[in-house]
């Protein structure tokens, strides 16, 4: 059975494989043909940031920052955890996080 470090890497590379040919070069980069991943993660878990940590940060090392850039891949890790919704009388909302 394979680690999840492996299926990490593995996961990056197929992204990769799929995304590269639909990507402009890198200096012709711009946010439109971006690939934005988000990562959600509950904030406090301790099992989500060893994930983070161990396994997520370096498969994304492994692979180089010259990979993402000409790839222009962008992450954008998105925590989340206790909060409580407050309407705000205009159709929105407000969060109120423990």
């Amino acid at each position: 059975m394979a680690d999840i470090r492996t299926c990490a890497e593995a996961f990056f590379a197929f992204f990769l494989a799929v995304s590269l040919p639909f990507c402009g070069s890198a200096s012709g980069a711009t946010a439109q043909n971006s690939v934005k991943v988000d990562i959600l993660y509950e904030s406090k878990c301790p099992f989500c940031f060893s994930w983070l940590k161990e396994e997520l940060h370096p498969a994304v090392e492994h692979l180089g920052d010259d990979v993402l850039r000409k790839a222009n891949i962008v992450f954008d890790p998105l925590p989340f955890g206790n909060a409580k919704e407050i309407p705000d009388g205009k159709g929105g909302f407000s969060f109120e996080c423990q």
